[in-house]
């Protein structure tokens, strides 16, 4: 093997339909030549038209970003490009605002939530995952061999969305709010597929 090619990078989609890039182009192709653009955004479960100032795309924690001024918040915005649909470059020019993306705030995707102190325990059988999501540095290991996660995030549907995935393999310690929006969603699905249910 060459010396320097020890790592590859491959930021493509498993899903060959994914027009992600496409985006990704239009959106370069707009910062290049200082024109606004428009689109719609989902967060927080609603849908709003954005109209923005795009600076930069930012790529972190395995998504896509775009960070541009907001002309509907008045301020700076990271919004998740996945979350991005109906986008159109306008005619309508623009100067780059100044901005330093290092000391941003690079939480668009949450922009309404407010941060909760988050406690989840796992069972040991997920433990290779809890190690992808978390490291392996970052969480506590309990006597029954469970796994006990803290970090910060709002409470809203990415989240809800994240335990769930993980069916009963996780019990919410804190918040308690959570616990009782969790508990809401599993009733929902028992109602909708109790009567398909085998005893």
């Amino acid at each position: 093997m060459p010396a320097g090619n020890e790592i590859m990078i491959d930021l493509s989609s498993w899903n060959k339909n994914d027009r992600l890039h496409l985006r990704i182009n239009e959106i370069k192709k707009a910062i290049r030549m200082k024109n606004i653009i428009n689109f719609t955004y989902y967060t927080n479960g609603k849908l709003t038209k954005r109209e923005v100032e795009p600076c930069v795309i930012v790529f972190k924690e395995s998504n896509w970003y775009l960070y541009g001024y907001c002309l509907l918040r008045n301020d700076f915005r990271l919004f998740k490009l996945r979350r991005i649909s109906e986008l159109e470059i306008t005619e309508k020019k623009y100067v780059m605002r100044d901005y330093k993306l290092e000391s941003a705030d690079l939480k668009g995707d949450f922009e309404q939530e407010k941060d909760s102190e988050i406690v989840l325990l796992f069972e040991h059988s997920m433990k290779y995952i809890v190690d992808d999501i978390f490291g392996i540095d970052n969480y506590e290991v309990m006597q029954d061999g469970k796994l006990k996660v803290r970090f910060k995030m709002g409470l809203g549907d990415w989240l809800y969305g994240f335990v769930l995935g993980f069916g009963g393999n996780v019990e919410i310690l804190e918040p308690l709010a959570l616990k009782e929006h969790i508990i809401g969603l599993a009733n929902d699905v028992i109602k909708k597929y109790g009567k398909h249910l085998l005893y």
